[in-house]
């Protein structure tokens, strides 16, 4: 399931900002839940007021996302609630609920905040992008300063100027997240590049007792195309024909490479088991690292050297890694 993410704020002097990002957050792959956008997945719980709704679906979220501007929003108290704006309600909900908390402020507000504080926290004082009637907004900012020191969470808060600033924002605060959540998502919908081993073996009449050919075929079963493959042996085989590392830069679908090493017979070990380690990496830039178990075994029959083996699938490792800016120059001769 993709990441769910909460996002606060008031809402009709926010509208335009809130709007960007929705669309940021979707185009991350990520599932916002935003009250007054319909395409969101903003859930309306029977029977409930819209402040209730809004305090299940911070419930279900997986992040909380608050935006501060220039309104504190109206008071709650008469509704039954704390004597708070529904956005620091939404707030107490997410800490009280060990939510991760994403902070964004105006500059503006900032600003007002600096010269209130400066000024003793006066109540009668004229700023010029807070208007009194919404002074608890300060309070409330103090609130999430202070969250670090009460309940060891995060306490850092953004600073925008306007709505490309905070889109970069959440690309940088939300990004690693959002290459975590799409990556499970490709992994569950058969979108990454799936490695499949066979195992090919030949007898080699040698002095004392010959010798087995092993030669691993890792072929690309999947419709996704693999990149930056290196194959390599971590067992015994590796020293014994100082082989080196494999590496191509794609592995398309339906293509193989090749892995082999020789193997030396001993009168006590008419086998050999190693394990071939293939690390490859997706269109994202995110890595696979599969180990293949191979094994190889002559038995004789009348004489006949007879060779079995088998290529298992032991273990497989996914890992996220940082997002990559490619670059494209263009030549002239």
């Amino acid at each position: 399931m993709k990441t769910k993410v909460f996002v606060s704020s008031t809402i009709f002097d926010l509208i335009d900002i809130r709007s960007e990002v929705f669309q940021t957050l979707t185009e991350m792959g990520f599932t916002p839940i935003m009250s007054e956008i319909w395409e969101s997945s903003f859930k309306i719980p029977e029977f409930e007021n819209s402040i209730e709704a809004c305090l299940q679906n911070i419930k279900i979220s997986d992040v909380a996302i608050f935006i501060l501007s220039q309104r504190y929003g109206p008071s709650l108290k008469n509704a039954g609630f704390s004597d708070v704006s529904a956005t620091e309600l939404e707030y107490d909900e997410a800490v009280k609920n060990k939510k991760p908390i994403f902070f964004y402020i105006r500059d503006k507000l900032e600003a007002d905040y600096t010269i209130w504080k400066r000024n003793q926290e006066s109540q009668s004082m004229n700023l010029a992008w807070i208007k009194k009637e919404d002074f608890k907004i300060f309070l409330f900012l103090e609130k999430h300063r202070k969250l670090h020191q009460l309940n060891e969470k995060s306490n850092w808060i953004s600073i925008f100027r306007n709505s490309i600033e905070i889109k970069e924002m959440l690309k940088r605060d939300l990004g690693s997240s959002a290459r975590k959540s799409n990556f499970k998502l490709q992994i569950r919908n058969g979108q990454v590049p799936v490695l499949y081993t066979s195992v090919e073996c030949e007898y080699l009449d040698s002095k004392p007792l010959g010798a087995i050919s092993v030669k691993c075929i890792v072929e690309n079963s999947s419709v996704q195309a693999a990149y930056n493959i290196n194959t390599r042996w971590i067992g015994l085989t590796k020293k014994q024909n100082n082989l080196k590392n494999v590496e191509i830069p794609i592995l398309p679908p339906g293509k193989s490479t090749l892995a082999c090493f020789i193997y030396y017979l001993h009168p006590q070990k008419l086998e050999v088991t190693d394990t071939l380690q293939v690390k490859y990496e997706t269109s994202d830039g995110n890595k696979i690292i599969d180990y293949f178990e191979v094994n190889a075994r002559i038995q004789y029959l009348n004489n006949e050297a007879l060779i079995f083996s088998s290529g298992n699938l032991i273990s497989k490792k996914y890992f996220v890694e940082k997002e990559r800016e490619i670059r494209i120059e263009e030549y002239s001769a």
